[in-house]
Order: C-alpha cells, then structure tokens, then sequence
C-alpha cells in the first residue's frame, strides 16, 4: 500500500496544512515548521539546536531585523554571519538542519497519516500553563493523539507507588470517583500500579483523562483506542513516539503532569527513593500545584511530605460528601509561613540546565 502525502501552504496566514486521503487535520504555522526543524526529534537530532541556543536565536531575529523564526527557514550563510552575526557553530548547525527541510515535512505527513498530532510553542493550542510554570524549560514541542482541546479543562493528578494493596487500590478507586463526580480531568502516566489503575477506573467511569506518556506513544495509541475516539481521552507525549523508555524523559514527565495539574495526590511513596519522591519534592519546592498526600503511616515518603507542608488526606475523606476542594480547606491546616523550605534541584538543573 502506497501513501501518498500533500501538504499545502496558506500564504495569507503562513500555515502549513498536512493532507492525508480526505482528511485535512494538521495544521501548524512557519514559527512552528522552523522550531521542529532546528529543535526536534521528528528527524534525526543531529545537531539540533538546544533550548538555550534556540532562545538566543529567536532573541537576535527579534532586535536584528524584527523577524520571526519562519525567517529561517529561507536563509543564506552570508545572512547568517553577516546580517544577524550568528558564530560558525550556530551557523553550521543551522545550515545543516535547513537541508533537512524536505525530510521534516515528509516525517510529518507520515505523522498525520497514523494520527499522531503535533503543537509548538507557538501554535494556539499550545498550554500556556507549562509556560508560566517551567519558563525557558518547556518543552517547545508536544506529541498528542486525541483532541487536545482536554488539557485547557481543571485537572487533578495522581501519583504513587508500582507495589500497592488491596486498601490502596480502593483509596485510588474513591479518589478518581470524587474527580469524576466533580467534573475534574484527570491527568497522570500509565506506570503500572498507582497511575494505570486511576486512569483504566477513570474510563471505565466514563470520565475524561490526559495521559502523559514518556515512552512508546505510537504503541500506547493503539491500546488505547477505544478512549480516544469516545473524547474520553488525550496522549500527550515530549518525545518522538516511537522513543523507548528512559529514565531521565519519566522525571521529565512527572514535571509536566505537576505543572497541568490543579491539585496533586500522591497516594504512596518511599522517602529518597523513585520519581514519585522526586515529584513530590519539586511540587513542595517550586509550587506547581497544590500538593495532597494519603495519610498513612505506612509510607516512609508520605510521613516526611506531611511534615513538610503537604496537605493530608485520609481513607475517610474520600468517601465523605465533602468536594476535594472542601477537604483541602479543612485539612490545611498549616500556615505558609510555617512550612518546611525544601531546598530541591529541579531536573532541568541535574541535568545542565540553570532553572530560571
């Protein structure tokens, strides 16, 4: 079978459309086509641009000559060196990811064909919330299979532990119905444990979700499909698809799922151990999101949350009649200035990159 791919160029307001047969889905203006070009993964990442370098870049367009990034995408080395001064490493870098034009635009094609969607920073239905939260650490560029009008709805998450029992299990059960019954969208990974069991009660709910993913997103799609074509919910994903699985791109995705998030739970966690901790401990810092924790005893690294400032849940509290937000207006209980200052690393900063 032979899949033929078309794209066409609207002039009047710069927006590449992908057509695939009859249906014409993915849009994306030329900001949007030179940011994936330099900066992503759709295509080999062989000399990408980092975030840094690309903020600079789009910071000197901007003062030179009042250009957008589009202006990169029909660009000369003489106008490079000479009219914005970039230096031989940016230049180069450049250069070579612009002779990739053709291949981006193919990959992408190919993308809209297996129903795989893509926004930027620039596009309107980018979340803006990531933005204000993480600043020049964003992702620039997100994956998503669905309609990802879902992530501009209140969203609460959950987090917790892989090994959990019969008493957990019926905790989460409650919880994601309380969400459920409040119109709230849930939002969390699918790890096994914890995070599948609320998002596979959450559809068998009939409720919505967003589904972040840090690996396999073309083979999660699948699975997953019966949710997706009933509006019940949206994958959402910062790296290539077809990605395996990877420590470093799991802390990624917590981070994206605390900042989307109205309100955190972590259900159940070990104190120093696992990216649930980590989570919780970047939540506590930096202020995502108001941050719930189950209490019980039983937990190391719930002990030490509640010390620290989070606000306690218990199994009672999630079978009374009380709304989740009148549980967190009766159970906070300590003042802002009294809670614990958690000095934490983001990931951004354990890997390279100054939080700001």
């Amino acid at each position: 079978m032979i899949s033929i791919f078309i794209f066409f160029y609207d002039a009047k307001f710069d927006i590449i459309t992908f057509k695939c047969g009859d249906d014409m889905r993915l849009e994306l203006n030329l900001d949007s086509i030179a940011l994936l070009l330099y900066c992503s993964d759709v295509i080999e990442t062989n000399m990408c641009l980092t975030n840094v370098e690309w903020l600079s870049v789009e910071k000197t367009l901007k003062a030179e000559t009042r250009k957008t990034p589009s202006r990169l995408l029909n660009i000369s080395e003489d106008t490079l060196v000479n009219i914005y001064q970039f230096d031989e490493h940016i230049t180069q870098k450049i250069l070579y990811r612009l002779s990739l034009l053709n291949e981006l635009l193919y990959a992408l094609s190919h993308l809209e064909n297996m129903g795989i969607m893509i926004t930027t920073i620039y596009e309107d239905n980018y979340p803006r919330i990531l933005q204000t939260k993480l600043k020049k650490n964003i992702p620039f560029y997100i994956y998503y299979v669905g309609h990802i009008s879902l992530i501009n709805k209140p969203m609460i998450s959950i987090l917790g532990l892989q090994n959990i029992g019969k008493k957990q299990y019926s905790f989460v059960k409650n919880f994601v119905s309380k969400i459920h019954n409040e119109n709230y969208t849930l939002i969390t990974n699918d790890s096994k444990g914890t995070e599948v069991y609320a998002l596979k009660t959450m559809m068998r709910l009939g409720g919505q979700a967003i589904c972040c993913l840090n690996c396999h997103l073309y083979d999660k799609k699948k699975i997953y499909s019966k949710y997706i074509k009933n509006n019940q919910l949206l994958l959402i994903s910062a790296i290539n698809p077809y990605s395996d699985f990877n420590v470093t791109n799991a802390l990624y995705c917590n981070s994206y799922i605390s900042c989307l998030s109205d309100i955190q739970l972590i259900s159940s966690v070990q104190a120093n151990s696992g990216a649930v901790w980590f989570t919780a401990m970047q939540v506590l810092h930096y202020k995502w999101s108001k941050l719930l924790v189950l209490n019980d005893f039983m937990y190391s690294g719930n002990i030490k949350l509640l010390e620290m400032g989070a606000i306690p849940i218990s199994y009672n509290d999630v079978k009374s009649k009380l709304s989740i937000i009148e549980l967190i207006d009766k159970n906070n209980t300590v003042k802002e200035e009294d809670r614990i200052q958690v000095e934490q690393l983001s990931i951004f900063e354990l890997m390279d990159q100054k939080y700001v």
